[in-house]
């Protein structure tokens, strides 16, 4: 999306956006690699390793959230979420709480 179309307000939010949606991929690879290391390594028993799991799956909900807020915080038509989507590597779980948002459940 061209951020010459956006205001300052707008640009705010959009480059905070950005920067949590990086800071929790950031997250979950490093869990990721502790994972990869401790189940290598055989050092960890199940029920540690479905709570790192279920820890990293929290660092993918509230980056959708974060995503989300951006979407209404900047009042995005549709048509500018497409832009924006297309051109970002989102989660699954983040595109889809954001076309939820912008065209229901059921689209």
């Amino acid at each position: 999306m061209p951020t010459q179309q956006l205001s300052a307000k707008a640009k705010d939010i959009y480059s905070s956006a950005i920067e949590a949606r990086e800071a929790a991929l950031d997250a979950c690879a490093r869990i990721d690699a502790y994972l990869a290391q401790l189940e290598n390594e055989r050092q960890i028993n199940e029920m540690a390793f479905r709570a790192l799991q279920e820890f990293r799956g929290f660092y993918y909900a509230e980056m959708g959230f974060s995503i989300e807020c951006l979407a209404k915080g900047m009042e995005l038509t549709p048509e500018q979420w497409a832009v924006i989507r297309d051109n970002h590597v989102f989660t699954e779980r983040s595109r889809a709480a954001i076309d939820n948002y912008f065209y229901g459940e059921n689209k």
